[in-house]
């Protein structure tokens, strides 16, 4: 049986659903009596927009190697018309799903495919409606949880995968809802959390943390509070200085970390309290960082079931969250706020009380994020749609 593999994911930024998509693939390459071929596909502005917009030409390589697997790349061009479309009229143009669905021909040979973003999908779509080929699609976060409800053509666009699907994975319950929201229950579909490589994140000694500390210039003996994710307004960031303010004024002896990418300095300028700014991290420095942090924030409006989570609890690391998403599945209800009048006081709250018990709490990866056992179940299901 030959897999084709569809995603977008950025090469440059090795986090969240990318990182759920590679954890797949490492198992999901070693099952018996199958070829998986990964296609990843990147969009990239002319180079008027570039000069107008400021953003870097990016080198078109054809391919990326990760960890033995390879990622083949195909490019997708946005101009200056797609990117007002896009980012200032909130209009999402169906001449980039063509630019896309152009490739379609390149796929044809395969006996089944697994889209991993809405374009992609579509893309699939496509080759089972001209060549009769079953696709699934899997389901990571803002593509079914915001990017539907941005605009009507986004939300058909949507429909239309959900419903031609042979099947449909989602990474959390709540998103499955939202997907039968959007089409309705008859559509093949079933919850398949993200999990995490146990060999990679793992809880460290006590002596290896210090060490990592000390090789990291971070201050084992003070509490340390982390955020892990990129400057985006779905992830709450503008709450982030009223927290640490909040936090600082109880417990002095506390130092803030900011991991991820974005304008963050812009906010923290003035700051009174101690704050680092680690900017992207590659991969194999995330258990790091985790085994030196005492808490780990995610105040998100709205998520899928973030890496994060469960990387950080695999690491032995608390976690504390909004109740959004799949993030009571990952660290339990208990460890979540809902959104309420009182979130931005109640977060902080629980925040002190955590700090308070630190010493006292033990956190331990539940057994349904074992990633071996999630590609296995997910592989019978790939495997059933194509007899």
């Amino acid at each position: 049986m030959r897999i084709c593999v569809l995603l977008e994911c950025n090469m440059n930024y090795l986090r969240g659903s990318f990182m759920a998509i590679h954890n797949r693939m490492k198992y999901l390459i070693k099952e018996p009596s199958i070829e998986v071929c990964i296609y990843n596909f990147l969009r990239y502005y002319d180079p008027f927009t570039n000069f107008v917009r400021g953003y870097k030409h990016i080198d078109k390589k054809e391919e990326y190697v990760i960890d033995g697997i390879h990622y083949h790349c195909y490019y997708y061009k946005r101009s200056y018309i797609d990117y007002f479309l896009r980012s200032i009229s909130n209009y999402q143009t169906t001449i980039e799903v063509n630019r896309v669905k152009k490739y379609k021909n390149l796929f044809k040979q395969f006996d089944i495919c697994f889209a991993h973003s809405l374009y992609t999908g579509l893309l699939a779509l496509d080759l089972k409606l001209q060549y009769g080929i079953p696709f699934a699609m899997m389901w990571h976060g803002s593509t079914i949880h915001t990017a539907p409800f941005s605009n009507k053509t986004t939300f058909n666009l949507t429909r239309k995968v959900l419903q031609g699907a042979n099947h449909n994975f989602f990474v959390s319950n709540e998103l499955l809802e939202i997907g039968r929201r959007i089409a309705g229950n008859k559509f093949p579909a079933s919850v398949s959390l993200n999990g995490v490589d146990t060999t990679m994140f793992y809880n460290y000694s006590e002596e290896k943390k210090k060490s990592i500390a000390k090789e990291l210039q971070i201050d084992y003996s003070k509490f340390n509070l982390a955020f892990v994710g990129n400057y985006l307004p779905i992830k709450n960031v503008s709450y982030l200085p009223y927290l640490f303010g909040s936090l600082y004024n109880d417990f002095p002896d506390i130092m803030f970390h900011i991991i991820g990418t974005g304008p963050f300095q812009n906010d923290y300028k003035n700051a009174i309290y101690p704050i680092k700014l680690w900017g992207n991290q590659p991969p194999e420095n995330m258990p790091k960082l985790y085994n030196c942090m005492d808490l780990i924030i995610i105040p998100s409006i709205n998520e899928g079931l973030p890496m994060t989570c469960i990387e950080a609890v695999a690491c032995g690391t608390e976690v504390l969250g909004s109740r959004v998403g799949g993030i009571p599945d990952a660290i339990g209800e208990e460890n979540t706020i809902p959104f309420s009048k009182t979130f931005k006081d109640d977060f902080a709250q629980k925040c002190k009380d955590i700090i308070h018990h630190h010493s006292h709490r033990e956190v331990h990866l539940k057994d349904e994020f074992e990633i071996s056992q999630i590609v296995k179940r997910e592989y019978y299901i790939l495997s059933s749609l194509t007899k």
